[in-house]
Formats: structure tokens, C-alpha cells, sequence
């Protein structure tokens, strides 16, 4: 996936983190929030609802360059997750796309040429204790991205961004879940860019 997009341009990795060097119990640091976010034994970041919204979001200022984030995700049992991987502008109101899920399946929102956002289903009735690779390679030159699940890509084809007139990316990894009783773990998260 990585090499589709180095061959429209030169790439460089600017963010990737496996959370090996975290000690169990603590918080990973470098993050813009990272609430209810602790490193457990297996080294991956569990993010839960626990008297407030779980997050663990990573802020990068990207601006007129394509990227791709790549990130891991599991759960020990399925509960909705309000937003499994977002990326947004730096006011987090401007949307490239949002995944989540729902009802036991994943799910992503795009935008359609009516200005609306949709939602489709990426993967229905994903497994617990399985984990999930989720990257989505976001375009600014033709304000599509791509989705990847398991390095497949969804439907083979590109999606608008949900915010049609982003320029500028600046929270390129956010993950949040505001429902009690969830719980699930985030690992192997990466961002690499490409100049426009």
C-alpha cells in the first residue's frame, strides 16, 4: 500500500509507535490526549470508557500532502466503538473519515457529491480477540482516500472526503469511544507522508 503511493510521490514515515516502551499500567506520552488510556502486558493500548470518554488521539500538522494511517485494533468482546480511528483537521470539525463500530460490524463515513455524509459497512461481523488491521490513504490532490482492511482494499475504489474543502490535516490518528462497558486495544499505529 505503502509502495501505490510512492510511486506519485516520495514518501517518509513520520509517526510510528508499537508502545514496546511503555511500561504496563502507564499512560503513552507524545499524544494530544490520551484518557483512559493505559499500556497493558501484551505492550498494546487499551482504551475504555471508565467515568468518562476513553481516547488516545495523536496530533502531526500535515498540510498539503497525502497520507496513509495504519493502525491495529482488537476487542475481547464486542461493544460499539463511537470512533475506532478518525482523521480530522486541528479543530476536529473537518472530517477525511470516520471509522467505527456497530452492531458487530465496521464501518466507515464518507462524503457524496451532495455535500451528505454516508456510511458503509467494511467488514460485517468481525471476531473478538482477533486482531484487525484498519488504513485508510488519504489523497489531497483529489480529495479521496482509500480504505484497507486486512490489506485489502474496500471495494477497490476511492471515497470523498466527508469535509470536501480540508487542506490541512492535523489529528491524523483519533480514537475515542464515549459507552460504558467498552473496552478494546489499539497497537502498531503508523503515519506516513507524501509531499503534494
Amino acid at each position: 500500500i505503502v509502495s501505490e503511493m510512492s510511486r506519485k510521490y516520495p514518501g517518509i514515515k513520520i509517526f510510528s509507535e508499537d508502545f514496546n516502551k511503555y511500561a504496563v499500567s502507564s499512560a503513552p506520552t507524545g499524544y494530544m490526549v490520551a484518557d483512559n488510556a493505559i499500556v497493558m502486558e501484551n505492550r498494546a493500548v487499551e482504551v475504555s470508557y471508565n467515568s468518562g470518554k476513553g481516547r488516545l488521539l495523536k496530533s502531526s500538522a500535515i498540510t498539503n500532502q497525502s497520507f496513509i494511517t495504519s493502525a491495529d485494533f482488537m476487542q475481547t468482546q464486542t461493544s460499539n466503538i463511537d470512533c475506532l480511528m478518525r482523521i480530522t483537521d486541528s479543530t476536529g470539525t473537518k472530517e477525511v473519515v470516520k471509522v467505527y463500530t456497530k452492531d458487530q460490524n465496521i464501518m466507515f463515513t464518507y462524503g457524496n457529491s451532495e455535500g451528505q455524509t454516508i456510511a458503509k459497512t467494511l467488514l460485517e461481523g468481525y471476531e473478538n480477540d482477533t486482531w484487525y488491521n484498519i488504513m485508510v490513504l488519504s489523497d489531497i490532490e483529489d480529495k479521496t482516500f482509500k480504505i484497507y482492511i486486512q490489506n485489502e482494499c474496500f471495494e477497490n475504489s476511492s471515497f470523498n472526503f466527508v469535509c470536501s474543502d480540508m487542506t490541512d490535516f492535523d489529528r491524523v490518528f483519533d480514537s475515542y469511544t464515549s459507552s460504558e462497558n467498552t473496552k478494546y486495544y489499539i497497537d502498531n499505529i503508523d503515519v506516513y507522508s507524501f509531499g503534494g
